[in-house]
């Protein structure tokens, strides 16, 4: 089961709860730089390596909106911690640098 998370990496999380957070795939992509094109082949990337849905599908099109399965749901604040324990780690190292300037 491990074998599976090995692609993923905080980028797509990034994206992932930049997604959530704007409310659509296209406010996203506006906020990230990205093309909508772009950030949907990054979502089904994520998707595929968690090896189930994230986001529902409206029917009669692709997704519109970022309505999260229950699968997502569970993901999204385990991600955001994820990121902020990313940010964290930066931070440590920043000072570990700071101080060896000193």
């Amino acid at each position: 089961m491990a074998r599976r998370f090995d692609k993923l990496d905080l980028a797509l999380l990034h994206v992932f709860v930049t997604v959530c957070d704007a409310g659509s795939l296209q406010r996203g992509a506006a906020m990230l730089g990205l093309s909508r094109a772009g950030v949907t082949l990054q979502m089904d990337r994520l998707e595929a390596v968690c090896g189930r849905p994230l986001f529902l599908r409206h029917a009669g099109g692709p997704r519109m909106g970022t309505d999260l399965t229950s699968a997502g749901q569970r993901f999204l604040p385990k991600v955001r911690a994820v990121l902020q324990l990313a940010d964290e780690a930066r931070e440590a190292l920043g000072a570990v640098d700071n101080e060896e300037r000193d």
